[in-house]
Order: C-alpha cells, then structure tokens, then sequence
C-alpha cells in the first residue's frame, strides 16, 4: 500500500492589492447653530476627513465614536473660513457613524462636509496620513472681476506614491451656486459656501495644478489643496497558511 503523503503547512505572506479611494461621504449644513450629519457605515475607512465652513471661526469638531481630530488646514475668504480635520490614528469607525461641528457662537450658517477613505492601508500608527502638500492660497475678488471666477492654484509637484489630494474651495456673499474643478479631481460634495473634491495620484513626480471656477457672483473666494499619505500597492497579511497533501 502506497504510503499517504505527509501534510505540509506553508506559512506564505499574503499581499491585498487594492488603492486608496473614497468609500463613503456626507454633508450637512444649517442656517446657525451646531451641524450634524446623518448616520454613515465607515467600516474599513482608513482615513477620515472633517471639512467644515464656517463664519469667523470653525466650531469644535466631533464624532459619534469619540475619535481625536486635529485642524490640519485652513484657508479663509473674508469672514468665511473652511478648516480641514483629520483623525487622529488608530481612527475608531463603524455603523452609525455621524459628525458634528458645533455652535461657534457666530449666529451664521455652519456647514460640514466628512469624507472616508479606504484601501490597503491599515489603522496604524506606523501608517498615520501625513500632510504632503503643505500650502494653499487665499484669493479675495474684487468687483471689477469679470465672471466667471477663477482661482488657479500654483503648480504643485507630488513627491510621494500614493497621494489623497483634497482640495476645497470656499466662498462668500454669493448665492450658493456650486464651484467647479479641473485637473480630473472628482466633487465629492457641495454645501453652501463650500465645494469638496478629491483625486488619488498613484505615482510620485505628477504635476498638477487645479483651477477652481466660482459663482459669478461670489465676491471672496479661497481655495486649498492638500495631501494624505494613500496607498498604491498591497496590504500585508502575515502568516497565510496553504496545506498541502491529501
């Protein structure tokens, strides 16, 4: 009788290919007073953003799962402001997931606008978003500007592989009409006053320059671009176990 082959147990890492992408988003905004959104699903979420408009000063931030968040970014339009949070990693996520910006006392109207990215990376802080795109740019418009508005950031060169570029543009005394975006970056929301948009660079090297077109009647506007550590390639699973034999 042939002898049965023995069982072999391979321990082989197991490598996830996927890249970063924008898994679930939601905004919110009221005439005064505290913000919140409605309830989302962030399982898998990796990276979340908080992006707020706001009139002389943004209100604290929050979320329903106690997460920490910090102001990574501003840029202002006259009196108007748009701030952009990120979340303190490990970022706690799951159903039910909502976000508040809160009263800032301004009597003015608040907005919000959440973002939530995943792929290949993991929650760790070995793997924290990293700010790599460290400027922006403020435009006030003057009433001889012939419409419509356009604010053209500089030329901005992406040193990294696998980049989230975020970009908003925020504006002021116009009547609410959405902003535009070139350079292939994709609107993912739009409040009043404020415009979000967002777009993955998988390779490092990549020049871009988006130009953001405003309401024609919008008489401050501002814009700001900025960048998070993604991912372009696999994800790293130890101890995958294949067995061989019969």
């Amino acid at each position: 009788m042939r002898n049965a082959l023995p069982l072999l147990l391979l321990l082989l890492p197991l490598h996830i290919f996927g890249q970063s992408t924008l898994a679930v988003h939601t905004s919110a905004d009221v005439g005064s007073g505290a913000v919140t959104t409605s309830a989302i699903d962030t399982t898998g979420a990796t990276l979340l953003v908080i992006e707020t408009y706001s009139i002389f000063g943004p209100g604290a931030v929050s979320d329903s799962k106690g997460n920490t968040w910090t102001d990574s970014a501003q840029v202002g339009a006259h009196n108007t402001g748009a701030h952009v949070f990120s979340c303190n990693l490990p970022c706690t996520v799951g159903s039910g997931h909502t976000f508040t910006q809160a009263a800032n006392g301004s009597g003015y109207p608040e907005g919000i606008i959440v973002l939530a990215f995943t792929g290949g990376r993991q929650l760790s802080s070995d793997w924290r978003d990293v700010n790599i795109l460290t400027a922006n740019r403020t435009f006030l418009n003057v009433t001889s500007d012939p419409p419509p508005n356009t604010i053209a950031t500089a030329a901005w060169e992406n040193t990294t592989a696998g980049v989230i570029a975020l970009t908003v543009c925020v504006t002021e005394q116009g009547t609410g009409g959405t902003s535009t975006v070139d350079s292939s970056f994709a609107v993912s929301d739009h409040i009043t006053g404020l415009t979000s948009a967002w777009k993955f660079i998988p390779a490092p090297s990549t020049t871009f320059d988006p130009t953001w077109t405003t309401p024609s009647d919008a008489l401050h506007q501002g814009v700001l671009l900025q960048g998070f550590l993604g991912s372009v390639g696999s994800t790293y699973v130890p101890n995958f176990a294949i067995t061989l034999g019969p």
